[in-house]
């Protein structure tokens, strides 16, 4: 299967993982309140594509804190990531790094970190480490 959706990629990973690591990674903390609220909140999100419009030239970019980023996908902290892989979180580390590189070599990760350090805390960025 080559998936293109997140329900695909739910199942993909149901199939592929063991089962105490899939149930832990579907799951939530609690009554599961925030897991169902976030499902409803991507429920409510409708995209409107347009049909005969030129897309020759796309662009992805957001600008965040001041920063263009040329993929607006960030990594939460997470943890346990050895249940999905035999390197865990050093994986998703090189991943992260991998992807950053291939999308703009010119604003690594931990530049962006270092670049907004001491302007104010709580800006939820991270340093990630090139391997």
């Amino acid at each position: 299967m080559d998936p293109i959706n997140i329900d695909e990629f739910e199942q993909l990973a149901r199939e592929k993982l063991p089962q105490m690591a899939y149930d832990y990674y579907a799951s939530g903390a609690h009554d599961e309140i925030t897991l169902h609220e976030n499902h409803a909140a991507f429920d409510r999100i409708r995209l409107y594509y347009r049909v005969l419009k030129d897309i020759s030239r796309r662009d992805t970019s957001v600008t965040l804190l001041g920063e263009k980023m040329a993929m607006p996908v960030m990594i939460a902290p997470t943890a346990f990531h050895r249940m999905a892989h035999p390197e865990g979180e050093i994986a998703t580390v090189k991943a992260a790094g991998a992807a950053w590189d291939h999308h703009d070599p010119q604003h690594p990760l931990h530049d962006l970190h270092r670049r907004r350090a001491g302007r104010g805390a709580g800006t939820g960025l991270v340093p990630v480490v090139r391997l």
